[in-house]
């Protein structure tokens, strides 16, 4: 079973109309972040940039290389999640378990998950919190008291994880403060619509992890949870436009969340992760004058934060979140060089390693080529 990420899902309003998922929802249409009275309508296999001439591939070319090269049949052993990926992590859950006890019946198979990026936590919140019937919300007391014996992670025989943030990613912290280009000449999604997405709150940084630095790289003791952080340095406009409530909300479910992973950490079966670190990643924000700035997308080799701005990734999931699988094998960590974090799921090379680890090989495969444009990593930090 694929889990989608972000933006993986298409969603049509009341009138079945794409509210994702069309071309016209790259350069305008309505709002996708607020918009009532939507529902997913399947996995986005492709995202049409003209119309019958050409488009960028999502999903569609990984289902079909299972099919062709792995033997699998959609409906029937290959399936994939629908859910609105706009509501978070535990709504995604939710929808897993649904899913799963529809197709499990009364039997006692158990199937595998392949996650792609967000859908990883979504994988991983389910194996610690679904109960028979329902989940646990990591909002309620029961959540600080995981099950001992979760039935979610009984239904599953193995995980394989591509490109997901185990530990959160400096992206999502991203996504908030410059809102997000689909391509050049786009529309723009602007950061208090990202703010209405549940999900992207749920994959900002652990709290754990050092998100803020000053110009000589000393670790700055502010919380990216409070939203006072983001008014006083200006980050998401300084939250001008953006109901401070709400985000306040927001911001606290998605700390909770990072708690009941950590506590939910114990009950996880074979796993598989699938990834990258061939490119320099955006990791912190450098606070300067009060405000906080953000590094560019593609590092100068002559920034002098370049050494604790940036650390190994895929350009957008570090690598130390990657791994961060609790009880991970070395050997069950196998890396690609996709050209960037979103071509994951439409990249060949991870496709041939999905493949192997759904085929559960012993041998760990042989490493792939490096591909497009190598930019030297300067930091050896990896926290």
């Amino acid at each position: 079973m694929i889990v989608p990420s972000l933006l993986g899902t298409r969603l049509v309003n009341g009138e079945g109309r794409l509210v994702w998922g069309a071309t016209s929802n790259i350069f305008f249409g309505p709002a996708i972040g607020g918009a009532k009275g939507v529902r997913s309508a399947g996995l986005l296999e492709e995202l049409p940039i003209l119309p019958g001439v050409v488009g960028q591939d999502i999903h569609g070319g990984l289902m079909r290389y299972l099919e062709d090269v792995g033997g699998y049949r959609r409906g029937e052993n290959l399936l994939s999640l629908d859910y609105d990926w706009r509501a978070g992590v535990a709504h995604g859950a939710a929808r897993l378990g649904e899913l799963l006890r529809s197709i499990r019946g009364a039997g006692t198979g158990r199937v595998d998950l392949a996650a792609i990026s967000s859908g990883g936590a979504v994988v991983r919140y389910f194996l610690a919190y679904a109960r028979t019937e329902g989940l646990i919300d990591p909002d309620s007391a029961e959540a600080a008291r995981p099950l001992q014996k979760s039935p979610g992670a009984e239904w599953v025989r193995r995980v394989i994880y591509l490109g997901s943030p185990q530990r959160g990613t400096f992206g999502a912290a991203a996504h908030l403060h410059e809102g997000i280009d689909f391509i050049p000449g786009g529309k723009h999604v602007p950061p208090n619509e990202i703010a209405l997405c549940q999900t992207t709150f749920d994959y900002l940084p652990h709290p754990d992890d050092p998100v803020f630095v000053d110009k000589k790289g000393n670790v700055l003791p502010l919380d990216i949870y409070d939203p006072e952080t983001w008014i006083k340095l200006g980050l998401a406009g300084g939250l001008k436009n953006i109901d401070v409530a709400d985000f306040e909300a927001r911001l606290r479910r998605g700390r909770k969340l990072h708690a009941a992973l950590d506590g939910g950490a114990g009950r996880h079966p074979d796993t598989i992760v699938i990834g990258a670190r061939h490119l320099p990643t955006r990791a912190r924000f450098l606070v300067s004058g009060g405000r906080a700035i953000i590094p560019d997308c593609y590092p100068r080799k002559t920034d002098p934060a370049l050494a604790f701005t940036y650390v190994p990734g895929d350009g957008a999931l570090p690598e130390a979140s990657l791994r961060a699988v609790p009880g991970l094998d070395e050997d069950r960590l196998w890396f690609a060089t996709p050209k960037a974090h979103h071509l994951i799921p439409a990249d060949p090379g991870i496709h041939r390693l999905l493949l192997e680890a759904l085929l559960a090989t012993d041998r760990r495969p042989d490493p792939l080529p490096r591909q497009g444009a190598e930019t030297p990593i300067v930091s050896g930090d990896r926290a």
